[in-house]
């Protein structure tokens, strides 16, 4: 059945969707308020000068990882509430992204000592859970759940 997904949306796909895309969002807002007004951004979430420094001189590559690790994700989430087998593959772009990303990030830059364990641990639970839904949309889609 190539071009419609089976029978009607299962339950549990509003229960990953939905909180997919409000966990992606707060994502993409993080993202896009630290590319405008970091300082603020970072005084509001209780960080202090070091996180400051952290990122005032983060490299492009670093920056890349962390667009494509957020918006690839948003996209996926979206696109899962649309019912498109396309999300799988923007939640692997994501978790190849997030990947990159934090192999650099606390294997060369000092994320962990620099934002504290907190963040730390939340950046691996963002990996976790990415990962999580590349494997619950490739099996969607392989069941026949998602649009193709």
């Amino acid at each position: 059945m190539r071009g419609e997904a089976r029978g009607r949306r299962p339950w549990h796909q509003w229960l990953v969707g939905l909180p997919a895309v409000f966990l992606t969002g707060i994502g993409a807002l993080d993202f896009v308020m630290m590319h405008t007004d970091r300082a603020a951004w970072l005084a509001r979430l209780g960080l202090g000068e070091q996180a400051g420094a952290y990122f005032r001189d983060y490299p492009l590559a670093a920056d890349l990882c962390w667009a494509v690790a957020v918006w690839a994700s948003f996209a996926g989430a979206v696109l899962l509430l649309l019912r498109r087998a396309a999300a799988w593959a923007f939640f692997v772009a994501a978790l190849i992204g997030q990947l990159l990303l934090d192999a650099y990030t606390f294997g060369f830059r000092g994320r962990w000592q620099a934002l504290g364990a907190r963040l730390g641990i939340q950046d691996l639970i963002v990996l976790g859970l990415t990962g999580l839904l590349a494997a619950y949309t490739w099996w969607q889609a392989r069941r026949g759940e998602l649009i193709a």
